[in-house]
């Protein structure tokens, strides 16, 4: 049986909106067609929310207040290197922050901070931050803020990472250096744990050309030892970070193309924290994996990981394991949906998890015709009430190409999702979905 999406196309008050197609129906906001890339979003406990997306040479930002809308877009930096390498954190409390770079080897890495219930403050620069690039940022439950970056280094060594923290009320400290001297990083990963800890995540790579993965922790007042977390060698580097109770939550791929049997790669995750990295351990039911896995995590350390995997269909799987507070390992791995998508878009298979233990998962789907929605590629979500099995996905998007699907969930079971949807009336979608 075909299902109607969630909305259908209003233009209203100037700005576009997709009216419900039943009273009940929320609405879907479209923000514009002025996007390059994926867009980033964060959402608070509250159910306050902040997208970021670039156009060609402008970063843009738009604030929901908790129950509402999301308010006009606004300009936030300029520049192509800006539109290009900005990165967006959100806290639990609301707090938020954007950093981009604003030019060459010269110029500092530039940010703006959002506090809860206000509009983003004026631009400020990281100290000890010039020509930082590669960027990450983290934004702990009680407000602070971690800018990282790679910065040069000695000539064979590719260059290091650095850290910036600003706690509430304060400005950023210092630049500290994170990783070895001659690791050759890149690809950072940040995330801030409920102990205001931040953790730095980051692809080294040795003489021989092979990667690892490393970790190191950011306190208040010292940088901890750098942590191998990969045992063996990491074929490609596919890494997502969440912060946890006392630290982060680490997931990753391990191989990227096939090897002679046809492997793919596993979805792997560690813990890390102060004292130490834990030993990875496999979450994927198989080794025949496409795209990264995405984590889910929340300041009492509950987490839900989603991913995509051949499970003996012609289309990918959409899965997703979880674990409790309570918990330090992680369920077996449910199937979501049996048609996700292997697309050249990088749209991979994003979770949400709240407060109650509810759960959702926004991805793409192959099989929108299943929908009444035509063949093109797709963005659909599906949800999961506490306690319970994974309810049948529903479709976001309107019958055009969609990419880029991203979601946050507050506390109370809402989910906001955005999604760029493709054709002469695409651009960025975004809806709230109630509990």
């Amino acid at each position: 049986m075909s299902r109607a999406p969630i909305a259908a196309v209003l233009i209203a008050g100037g700005m576009a909106l997709l009216a419900p197609v039943a009273a009940a129906a929320p609405i879907v906001q479209s923000l514009g067609a002025s996007i390059v890339g994926s867009p980033s979003l964060g959402v608070s406990g509250s159910g306050e929310a902040v997208l970021a997306w670039s156009g060609t040479t402008t970063v843009f930002t738009s604030v929901r207040a908790a129950g509402g809308v999301f308010g006009a877009p606004r300009h936030a930096a300029t520049g192509r290197l800006a539109a290009r390498s900005f990165a967006l954190a959100v806290g639990r409390r609301g707090d938020a922050v954007l950093a981009w770079r604003s030019g060459g080897r010269t110029r500092p890495v530039l940010t703006r901070i959002r506090r809860p219930g206000a509009a983003f403050g004026r631009a400020r620069a990281v100290p000890g931050s010039a020509g930082g690039r590669g960027l990450a940022a983290a934004v702990s439950p009680h407000g602070t803020v971690l800018v990282a970056w790679l910065a040069r280094a000695s000539s064979g060594c590719g260059g290091v990472v650095l850290a910036s923290i600003s706690r509430p009320g304060r400005s950023f400290g210092p630049a500290r250096r994170v990783s070895g001297r001659c690791s050759n990083p890149a690809a950072l990963r940040a995330a801030m744990s409920a102990t205001d800890d931040g953790v730095v995540v980051w692809r080294a790579t040795d003489a021989s050309g092979a990667y690892a993965m490393q970790a190191a922790v950011v306190g208040r007042h010292r940088v901890g030892v750098v942590r191998r977390v990969s045992r063996g060698p990491v074929v490609a580097f596919g890494a997502e970070v969440a912060g946890t109770a006392t630290g982060a939550l680490l997931v990753w791929r391990d191989r990227a193309s096939a090897d002679r049997t046809g492997a793919t790669g596993r979805v792997l995750e560690a813990d890390v924290s102060a004292p130490r990295a834990t030993a990875p351990e496999a979450m994927s039911l198989g080794d025949r994996i496409v795209g990264i896995p995405r984590v889910a995590a929340r300041p009492d350390g509950a987490a839900l990981v989603a991913w995509e995997e051949f499970v003996g269909t012609p289309t990918p799987g959409v899965l997703a394991a979880g674990r409790p507070a309570s918990a330090a390992t992680f369920a077996a791995p449910a199937l979501v949906d049996p048609c996700g998508a292997a697309d050249a878009s990088r749209t991979y298979a994003t979770p949400a998890l709240d407060a109650r233990g509810s759960a959702g998962a926004v991805f793409q789907s192959a099989c929108m015709a299943r929908f009444g929605l035509g063949p093109e590629y797709g963005i659909a979500v599906a949800r999961r009430p506490e306690g319970a099995a994974w309810q049948p996905a529903q479709p976001l998007s309107h019958g055009t190409y969609a990419v880029g699907a991203v979601a946050g969930a507050a506390d109370d079971g809402e989910v906001v999702l955005a999604w760029v949807e493709q054709g002469p009336l695409g651009g960025l979608r975004a809806v709230a979905l109630s509990a």
